[in-house]
């Protein structure tokens, strides 16, 4: 009878190949107190719901002693008839006072089944959600409301395949993860309150060492960065602010010319939704013109916005959650406002004041053309 040595390359192959499966294996991610630890402020309890063992959840939770980066999560959520919002959570990374401030979320509004905003995915910077910047990546989804529901997300790479219940198709695709981690916690979160159950994860590293993809090429006029100030409490009145010795910093845009300034700056009051305060960051361009001439500016906020040229007002809106009526998102589009600015010869400075409170902090913008002008960059601002 012929054996093999240890040693032996197909044997060496096999184990190997074994040893790969049992580390890429599902496993069931424990719903007990040890495993788990919870955000500032949150409610949980583990029991049986439903005929699962559960978590019943209001805030965040992360589950310790694993860092994920690629593969598959599963989790099943159980149905409600309260209006609540159940997520599952990844790519966390700790705060200060928290063991997860920013991740990639994924979410069900469980009282919206079969609507358009059903699923949404959205990053979460610093404490605060960014839902309205994100409106494309949300979908309808079929919620089940008398048993549990099965949400699966498939991530590979900068990519992300959202799959609810028996539905073999994805509902919702991302092509680039947006915070760039590529490796941290995972979590679940709720507002309203939600019981969760069946957490799974089959986890492996990325394929060949993780690199953020980077954002699609900018149509022409988008603008692809602006100069930004730290946070401070909201003026009551639009006027031109006093910037003497401000550090400002460089922050690049993403697709369509977005700037989600939650990534960039950190408010002071986060993480509580419309208790939060206002608060208003400053964001600059320098543009040199070749001639005095008129230049379309398209642009698009949230929440409200001051918008000055050299110094004078041009305009003030505001592009709040509920500010026209009940059922206004308050979410943005590139074309959604438009100004002519008055350029003189030389250097102009256009300079906006961004205002929020909560659900997504940004800036857009694009100039009709750019015949004639060109945009400066401040070499003595931060670089990020």
């Amino acid at each position: 009878m012929k054996r093999f040595s240890l040693h032996h390359p197909l044997l060496v192959a096999l184990l190997w190949l074994l040893a790969t499966l049992c580390a890429f294996a599902q496993q069931t991610l424990p719903l007990s107190p040890a495993a788990w630890t919870f955000g500032p402020g949150a409610s949980h309890r583990f029991e049986e719901h439903l005929a699962q063992k559960s978590l019943y959840l209001k805030g965040e939770a992360f589950f310790e002693g694993l860092e994920f980066e690629e593969g598959r999560l599963e989790v099943d959520i159980a149905p409600t008839d309260v209006r609540s919002f159940a997520a599952l959570l990844f790519w966390a990374q700790p705060g200060v006072d928290t063991p997860g401030e920013s991740y990639e979320e994924v979410y069900l509004r469980m009282h919206k089944s079969a609507q358009p905003d059903a699923i949404q995915y959205s990053p979460v910077y610093q404490g605060e959600s960014t839902w309205q910047l994100y409106y494309p990546l949300q979908a309808a989804a079929p919620i089940h409301t008398d048993r549990w529901n099965h949400l699966r997300l498939e991530i590979k790479g900068d990519s992300l395949w959202v799959f609810l219940n028996e539905d073999p198709e994805p509902l919702l695709t991302v092509g680039r993860l947006r915070t760039g981690f590529g490796r941290g916690k995972i979590g679940l979160r709720s507002l309203g309150g939600n019981h969760f159950a069946n957490l799974r994860v089959q986890a492996r590293p990325h394929a060949a060492g993780y690199v953020p993809g980077p954002p699609a090429a900018l149509p022409a006029g988008v603008i692809p960065f602006w100069y930004v100030s730290a946070a401070r409490p909201a003026p009551a009145r639009p006027l031109y602010p006093s910037l003497a010795g401000e550090q400002w910093q460089r922050a690049a845009a993403e697709e369509g010319g977005l700037l989600p300034l939650n990534r960039w700056v950190r408010k002071q009051v986060a993480g509580n939704f419309e208790a939060n305060s206002e608060e208003v960051v400053y964001a600059r361009l320098t543009i040199y013109s070749e001639t005095a001439q008129l230049k379309g500016f398209l642009f698009d906020f949230s929440d409200k916005a001051h918008v000055f040229l050299n110094g004078q007002l041009l305009y003030s809106g505001s592009n709040g959650f509920r500010f026209k009526g009940p059922l206004f998102r308050g979410d943005m589009h590139p074309e959604a406002n438009q100004l002519y600015l008055p350029l003189q010869k030389g250097e102009n400075e256009l300079l906006v004041a961004v205002i929020e409170k909560a659900n997504g902090w940004a800036l857009m913008g694009r100039f009709s053309d750019m015949k004639g002008i060109r945009l400066a960059e401040d070499r003595t601002s931060s670089r990020r």
